[in-house]
């Protein structure tokens, strides 16, 4: 019987370390959701990969706003598609506050039952206005994003 040296990778935290550092970097040609300088939410950590096609958006206020009860009401993100052609990517947009906000729905004007839609600019095109569905506070959104940069926003951004 023969020894073998052992490395860190050898241990189920070690494997366990490999696979979260595997599973957080983009694949070639995946789709990425990012942050935009003057929009919402402006913490990476707020944006989370599910898969190559898929992201939940943790959507919240200014730091410190926690009077509202609403849901969100501003999200502005931009989706990069570094493929040759276009892409399926679906967002779940959780406009809860970071577990902030509690009047789902309640509101006749801003309540959750109404929040199923997001807005898209894709490259050369004007603002279109998607459809989603409603679970909770989650707006989910399917939609296809060309090669280069989209934006994405709960409104058309106006800067």
């Amino acid at each position: 019987m023969s020894a073998r040296a052992r490395g860190p990778g050898d241990t189920p935290v070690g494997w366990l370390a490999a696979l979260v550092v595997l599973l957080s970097l983009p694949a070639q040609g995946a789709i990425q959701v990012l942050c935009h300088p003057e929009g919402a939410p402006r913490n990476p950590t707020q944006i989370v990969r599910v898969n190559d096609t898929e992201y939940r958006i943790l959507a919240g206020g200014e730091p410190d706003e926690t009077y509202f009860s609403l849901p969100v009401a501003r999200v502005e993100l931009m989706c990069r598609n570094e493929g040759a052609r276009s892409q399926a990517l679906t967002l779940h947009l959780d406009l809860s506050g970071l577990g902030t906000r509690t009047n789902a729905t309640d509101s006749p004007w801003a309540a959750m039952p109404k929040r199923d839609y997001l807005f898209v600019q894709r490259p050369g095109e004007d603002w279109a206005q998607l459809r989603g569905r409603i679970n909770g506070w989650i707006c989910s959104v399917a939609f296809s994003i060309p090669p280069s940069d989209t934006k994405l926003g709960l409104s058309p951004w106006y800067t």
